[in-house]
């Protein structure tokens, strides 16, 4: 017989703790060389250490002790061969996962530092925005109340939900800017929400809203008149007929939704 190493050198060896070798003894995964009769200490060959690192392996990368168990049963290697096939397979699923929570994390930062930095204006202002891909809920050309925006984002959440798209739940409407002054209110077409299609997503209507310079103002609900009179000033003075109006809710409040601050959006 081999030289042999009690339970407890082999923990340390291999960096393992004595009771998860005394269960891969218990489930039949690794059994020990010997195990003495009068004090039932494990002892273990040093062509068995290999093995310990292979468990440790398969088990980084996500697989379970019965998987474990299954695959390598028999000592075959083209069975251990195909397991560790399997394994590239579910890694690039944790790959894509993880790649997309990034972007997800990523577009929140972002959007975050540029609501909160453009929530510092008092006036109107220039500001360039990208593509955005959305999913749109048509709701009228009218006026409506904060109970009707919940009413329809349910749908268009629900929506997101069935279709699992990746979103920021960046919210906003389409709108239509009285052309008489002192009123805070909009007339409003369609709501929506940032959507993206995921590696799991299924099929789902998506628009895009268009990329451009987008004159810009900011407001809560005590001065709300205010602004909008300021930018229904400046779109006179461009005179020129605003291709799309959006107003959108910025996440310079996210946790709480008192009072919030929206940002209304002009394109030429």
């Amino acid at each position: 017989m081999s030289k042999l190493f009690s339970i407890g050198t082999v923990a340390k060896m291999k960096g393992v703790s004595v009771k998860m070798l005394r269960h891969y003894d218990e489930i039949g995964l690794l059994k020990p060389r010997y195990v003495d009769p009068d004090t039932g200490y494990r002892y273990y060959e040093s062509n068995q250490l290999l093995f310990i690192e292979f468990i440790t392996f398969f088990r980084r990368g996500g697989a379970s002790l019965e998987e474990i168990s299954a695959a390598c049963k028999g000592d075959d290697a083209l069975a251990i061969a195909d397991f560790s096939a399997r394994q590239i397979h579910r890694a690039q699923q944790q790959i894509d996962l993880l790649n997309e929570a990034i972007t997800c994390y990523q577009g929140l930062c972002d959007k975050i530092y540029n609501d909160v930095a453009h929530a510092k204006n008092k006036g109107v202002y220039w500001q360039r925005i990208p593509e955005r891909d959305v999913i749109k809920h048509n709701v009228g050309n009218r006026i409506i109340t904060e109970d009707d925006v919940y009413g329809c984002f349910w749908d268009v959440y629900k929506e997101i939900r069935v279709h699992n798209l990746k979103t920021l739940y960046a919210t906003g409407s389409i709108v239509v800017i009285p052309e008489h002054k002192d009123t805070a209110e909009l007339y409003y077409t369609d709501i929506f929400c940032d959507a993206a299609l995921g590696k799991t997503s299924f099929f789902a209507k998506i628009e895009t809203l268009p990329q451009g310079e987008y004159l810009c103002v900011n407001y809560q609900k005590n001065n709300k008149k205010t602004q909008l009179n300021l930018i229904k000033e400046t779109i006179a003075e461009i005179n020129k007929q605003p291709k799309l109006c959006i107003e959108v809710d910025t996440y310079t409040k996210v946790t709480t939704w008192i009072d919030p601050l929206y940002e209304l959006q002009v394109l030429f």
